[in-house]
């Protein structure tokens, strides 16, 4: 790995994410970045390299890598929420005392909303 540059596996990632916004129909994942990463002239190459983009280890392994990018920024989408909710919490019990009373049930139970939420699978979405 040169300093300065993406990796030779950054670049291959970058390939694949790029051929599915270019040629895979429906798209489970949009990704601006992917072509500019690659470049002009790499990106013109993907271009003119469909019918090779068809073949079944191509289709695969492009599935393969946007799904496990998919899940993961789902993932991280999701850990933000959570993050955000429990941020809220905080406030929530910093004022609770002056608004509320002791606020002890109104916190008792957003805790137990926000660990059920916590335990739940995430949902996949399609683009």
């Amino acid at each position: 790995m040169r300093e300065a540059e993406p990796s030779a596996t950054a670049l291959r990632v970058a390939a694949r994410r790029a051929a599915h916004q270019l040629f895979d129909d429906p798209k489970v994942l949009d990704d601006p970045l992917a072509l500019r990463i690659l470049g002009a002239e790499a990106g013109a190459r993907l271009r003119g390299s469909r019918l090779q983009e068809r073949a079944p280890i191509a289709r695969t392994m492009r599935a393969f890598m946007v799904a496990r990018a998919r899940f993961a920024e789902d993932e991280l989408a999701q850990a933000r929420r959570r993050e955000a909710d429990v941020g809220e919490s905080a406030r929530e019990t910093r004022l609770a005392p002056f608004f509320r009373g002791s606020g002890a049930g109104v916190m008792s139970a957003r805790q137990a909303a926000l660990s059920s939420r916590a335990t739940r699978p995430p949902a996949m979405k399609l683009c």
